[in-house]
């Protein structure tokens, strides 16, 4: 899938983001989704859609701050999923 996201991007400085940012914490953002869907197809589903937003702003994301990047990220998974398929009674993560 990375590279269909990296073909939607323009320039090699996006591109080159999106790969960091695809590599680095898709892992992390599936088991967000997984925690919260407890399902495996559901979870890609809001992933794949996470991804496309990240892709909508990838310019404005900062990676200067590992911390604050991958909070970011479970924030815009979480609301995706929330999104979709509605809050749940009960979220560990």
């Amino acid at each position: 899938m990375l590279a269909f996201y990296v073909a939607i991007l323009d320039t090699e400085e996006q591109k080159d983001k999106f790969t960091e940012i695809y590599t680095t914490y898709y892992g992390m953002m599936y088991q967000v989704a997984r925690a919260i869907t407890h399902d495996d197809k559901l979870a890609e589903d809001a992933l794949h859609e996470t991804c496309l937003e990240l892709i909508e702003k990838i310019d404005s994301i900062r990676t200067d701050n590992a911390k604050q990047l991958a909070y970011y990220l479970r924030m815009v998974t979480r609301n995706r999923l929330h999104a979709q398929v509605g809050s749940p009674k009960c979220v560990i993560l």
